[in-house]
């Protein structure tokens, strides 16, 4: 008991010790967590180039939409698939103003319907693909009109035909295919008319009834020794026991290309300059107007210059773009019923004396963001008075993906951290766009550190000096304790 008693005060010592001690680490803790929260770190950004793409050929925005192929396989689909028209020879389904590309099967498959339909003004793409594939494919199908199509670079056939009655193919162009047209056993009743056929392969035609005439076969132009604008000689390498084309045309009914003179690669451009092209001729006398694109990305996207161009040379200035390596340049020749031809630049070309691009200083592998942080760059000089927008996105794991955080039409945005999971492999993006359409991309070189989770919180960790103050009284006092206590034992002995 007079024991137990003793070492009471050294419990009651610890306790208080033990209150005081938690007291100051919260309070350390504290001050650590505000003074991370008022930290913030100002970001800018360093020039890069812009972005390379693959290169491939597509009618400008304004013209086609971009889709994935597309499959029909009963009447119904039409509808469901969002194509207008009710399957009526008076309204027929209308498949039209599609960029649709596929490296293999079929780029448009139509099968086992009865309705009416139309597939008319659309750019299909084969890529030319190493797996066997058509650009339109119709089987067991009736009342279907083909019209006014640019299909090009299929491993197989351009258009094929398998059970396919009543078909009309007008108007197209059909280029650098295997095979321009094959119409297999049971494809009856087909007209083949007015199309131009480019390095085409040929056609075949093992069905009933069938008429190719006034179609244009470029290995198959002349004489026209009498200038009715009909070849003299029927074009006979079609396949299928005794089928031809009776009236061969020694021009395109669409308008001739409009073979691009400059730039068409590997030029250097600066300041202004003269896009010239070879003018195209309609065999049917319709006027030709030009419109002319150009591209930033090697053809992945293009931007108008000017429409209804009545000329054949432009003059661009170039000083209004950013500095690249990868410019194209297409002209487009329509003719007055619409049909067109077209040609680009054969290569890439460098355009010099654009404007530079934003810049910025990317945060270092040591910078750490808390909190809200203030990402700032710095627009090109010369485009201080145009309307530039910007688009800011991050990426936790060094670029491998990206996630906007938002739209600006400011050089600058305020980032609030708090809400992002800590980590080191943090980068920042901006994408600068010019009125025009321009697309500049920055992406910070290092990456850098999200730290908003204190690693101090749970741990109790006092000064050095107060530490050794606070248990070298308590070692004091546990001296001080003990001797009292047997000093107590001694006297209760002694009376005993």
């Amino acid at each position: 008991m007079i024991i137990s008693k003793a070492k009471s005060p050294k419990l009651i010592i610890c306790i208080i010790l033990l209150v005081i001690t938690s007291s100051l680490g919260k309070c350390s803790i504290l001050q650590s967590i505000s003074s991370d929260d008022n930290r913030t770190s100002n970001l800018s950004y360093q020039s890069r180039d812009p972005l390379r793409s693959g290169y491939h050929y597509s009618l400008a925005k304004n013209q086609y939409e971009i889709r994935t192929p597309i499959y029909i396989s009963s009447n119904n689909d039409f509808a469901s698939q969002g194509f207008l028209g009710s399957g009526t020879s008076d309204d027929p389904y209308v498949i039209s103003g599609f960029f649709i590309s596929k490296p293999s099967g079929n780029v448009i498959e139509i099968a086992d319907v009865d309705s009416y339909f139309i597939i008319r003004d659309n750019e299909l793409n084969g890529k030319g693909g190493p797996e066997w594939g058509n650009g339109i494919a119709l089987f067991n199908t009736n009342h279907g009109t083909i019209e006014n199509n640019i299909i090009t670079s299929c491993s197989a056939n351009g258009i094929y035909l398998h059970q396919a009655d009543n078909t009309l193919i007008l108007n197209n162009k059909i280029t650098r295919n295997s095979v321009a047209i094959g119409i297999d056993t049971g494809s009856d009743n087909t007209i083949v008319k007015l199309n131009t056929f480019i390095r085409h392969g040929g056609a075949y035609d093992k069905g009933l009834n069938n008429v190719f005439e006034y179609n244009y076969w470029d290995d198959w132009t002349s004489p026209d020794t009498n200038n009715d604008g009909i070849v003299d000689d029927p074009y006979s390498y079609i396949g299928g026991s005794g089928k031809k084309d009776d009236f061969p045309l020694p021009y395109p009914h669409t308008p001739t290309e409009p073979i691009l003179i400059y730039p068409n690669g590997g030029e250097t451009l600066n300041g202004t300059i003269e896009i010239q092209w070879t003018p195209s001729n309609d065999s049917f006398n319709h006027s030709v107007t030009y419109s002319v694109y150009y591209s930033a990305n090697d053809g992945l996207s293009w931007n108008t210059l000017i429409s209804s161009l009545n000329s054949t040379h432009y003059i661009w200035n170039t000083t209004t773009l950013s500095y690249g390596e990868n410019y194209r340049i297409r002209v487009i020749a329509y003719c007055s019923i619409g049909s067109t031809s077209e040609d680009a630049s054969e290569y890439a070309f460098t355009v010099s004396s654009g404007f530079s691009p934003p810049t910025f200083v990317p945060p270092s592998s040591q910078t750490v963001l808390r909190g809200i942080t203030t990402v700032r760059w710095l627009p090109p000089e010369e485009l201080s008075e145009l309307n530039l927008s910007y688009s800011v996105f991050y990426s936790p794991d060094n670029g491998t993906t990206w996630n906007m955080i938002a739209n600006s039409t400011t050089a600058s945005y305020a980032w609030d951290t708090s809400t992002m999971r800590d980590g080191s492999e943090y980068k920042i993006k901006i994408e600068m766009k010019t009125p025009g359409g321009l697309i500049v991309e920055l992406i910070s070189d290092d990456t850098f550190t999200i730290e908003n989770t204190s690693s101090l919180i749970g741990t109790i960790i006092l000064p050095i000096p107060v530490s050794i103050v606070l248990f070298g009284l308590l070692f004091w006092l546990n001296r001080k304790v003990d001797q009292v206590g047997m000093e107590e034992e001694k006297v209760i002995t002694s009376k005993e």
